[in-house]
């Protein structure tokens, strides 16, 4: 059973990855939020504790 913090790292690349691939492909305003959102996720993920 993923924890909470693997959920939101897998989540947070995966936003990530989708905005640079869309920012690649279509270079709309859009993509940088995704892409941002998805660091920050990834960022969160580092600062938050496991739950047991």
């Amino acid at each position: 059973m993923k924890l909470k913090k693997e959920n939101l790292v897998i989540s947070g690349v995966a936003l990530l990855l989708f905005g640079i691939l869309l920012a690649v492909l279509t270079r709309s305003p859009i993509s940088w939020i995704i892409g941002g959102l998805g660091l920050a996720f990834a960022l969160i993920s580092c600062f938050t504790e496991d739950e047991k």
